[in-house]
């Protein structure tokens, strides 16, 4: 892959299918490192739902990268806003990343982030945020190279 062939889009309706694969596949992924990642049966349909009803809101955006006809890597982002008591009220969070393995290492993801970056920085968002599994290697470096830093330390337990 050369960048000249790679394109990035402004995900739209027509991409939700898209979005919804990728979603399954990084969630499939989680679900290899780490057997507490489960998700329900009706996931495939409450993604699709989720996509649909946020895609036209003014603080979600998402990102689609292809390569020719191929979508290869989707990045999901949305505006938050955080109580009074915060100097950055309003910060970008990063809800999900996904690039095709074939595809990783080659710089979608770097473009991916590129362009959400883009999008909060023209609504004067200085502050970004994200979660990434403990137990993913190759996302804590991609995040870790970034310039992303631990904030919080998100812990569980099942009490069953």
């Amino acid at each position: 892959m050369t960048k000249t062939n790679l394109e990035v889009r402004i995900a739209t309706l027509n991409d939700i299918e898209s979005m919804v694969n990728f979603w399954l596949d990084s969630a499939h992924f989680h679900g290899q490192i780490d057997s507490r990642f489960q998700f329900a049966r009706e996931a495939a349909e409450a993604t699709r739902n989720y996509f649909s009803s946020q895609i036209h809101l003014d603080n979600f955006m998402a990102f689609i990268a292809s390569i020719g006809d191929e979508d290869v890597g989707f990045i999901e982002a949305r505006v938050t806003e955080k109580p009074p008591i915060h100097v950055h009220r309003k910060i970008g969070f990063i809800s999900a990343l996904f690039v095709k393995p074939e595809e990783r290492r080659k710089g979608v993801g770097i473009l991916l982030y590129e362009m959400v970056r883009d999008w909060f920085e023209a609504q004067n968002i200085k502050k970004f945020q994200l979660a990434v599994a403990s137990m993913n290697p190759l996302g804590l470096e991609f995040w870790r190279k970034i310039g992303f830093r631990q904030l919080m330390l998100q812990m569980e337990l099942m009490n069953e």
